[in-house]
């Protein structure tokens, strides 16, 4: 018969309390999210306004207690990061929990709650020991997002400081600049560039004209000579050889002529040359047609006429010789 005896030291009890503590302690906190879990959902069952007398007379709980509950459930035992409360990471971390010390963490956020727990020998804390530190990491938290937050107000005060500094400097730049001598030499440049190129826009519709002007007259001649085939066919050989030599030279050198002025206009270097020209061409235009008029008025009136007209030529031609 075997009659050894085994020894049970104080160590190997205390493991076995610690066991059974934990083990209770679990089981307290499963239970406790359980009840917090159907606490939630009476909750939305109960009519409006009558919650709290239904907990007393149901559950004997009261409105703090109950609460309670609810938070322990929603916070640890929720579907939250969709693991359950007891699935590896949570029980890791709070399974040594009791319903107490749970409720006094409810006091951090979900990630700085994992955080201090991780950092903290949460299990072996009394409750105000637990809320004392919990207090303290709360106050190290508060200073140090001040802290943050006082930084970031330093650094933009600093860059709107630095922006009204270059805003200041480039105002005055810009003041500087506008009494700059070369700006407004830059500036006149420019004015007198827009005035050429007015000029030039002046010339090219002017050249447009003129040449539409000199293909309607080559058209003109054209025709003329086209028209005057059958009158030429009715005459002698050497008649109509000499008519229609007689007719392609008029016309060979009235088109020369013609395109020789038109070159001459395209090729104008100077702006106010090509201007001046069109003005003189209105001016002969003018001429002619007061020319006409008086030869076609009665002579009383065309010698007045011819009076006034040529005191304006003399008066002109005496402007033209006091320039000169």
């Amino acid at each position: 018969m075997n009659n050894t005896i085994i020894l049970r030291t104080p160590d190997v009890i205390a493991a076995e309390i610690n066991t059974i503590k934990r083990t209770t302690a679990k089981y307290v906190l499963e239970q406790s999210i359980e009840i917090g879990r159907l606490l939630c959902e009476a909750k939305e069952a109960v009519p409006h306004g009558e919650w709290g007398h239904w907990l007393e007379e149901n559950c004997a709980y009261s409105t703090s207690n109950a609460n309670n509950l609810m938070r322990i459930y929603t916070e640890y035992g929720e579907d939250d990061e969709q693991l359950s409360f007891f699935a590896e990471n949570k029980l890791e971390l709070y399974g040594d929990l009791n319903r107490s010390q749970a409720i006094a963490l409810l006091a951090l956020p979900p990630a700085e709650r994992a955080e201090f727990v991780k950092e903290n020998d949460v299990p072996a804390m009394s409750v105000s020991e637990l809320e004392a530190k919990i207090k303290e990491a709360k106050a190290e938290t508060d200073a140090a997002v001040r802290a943050e937050m006082g930084a970031a107000l330093k650094k933009a005060k600093a860059d709107v400081s630095e922006q009204k500094r270059r805003a200041d400097k480039n105002a005055a730049d810009l003041e500087k600049m506008k009494k700059n001598p070369e700006l407004k030499k830059v500036q006149q440049e420019l004015m007198e560039a827009k005035s050429s190129l007015e000029n030039l826009q002046y010339v090219a519709e002017a050249s447009a004209a003129e040449a539409e002007r000199l293909k309607n007259e080559r058209d003109a001649l054209q025709l003329k000579l086209k028209l005057s085939q059958p009158v030429v066919a009715e005459i002698t050989e050497e008649q109509r050889e000499a008519i229609i030599a007689e007719v392609n030279s008029q016309m060979s050198a009235e088109m020369a002529a013609k395109d020789a002025e038109l070159a001459k206009l395209r090729l104008a270097a100077n702006p106010m040359v090509s201007k001046f020209s069109a003005y003189l061409d209105q001016m002969q235009i003018a001429f002619h047609n007061m020319e006409e008029i008086i030869l076609n008025v009665e002579p009383e009136v065309e010698e007045k006429l011819s009076r006034a007209l040529e005191k304006v030529v003399t008066a002109m031609a005496e402007r033209m010789a006091g320039n000169e």
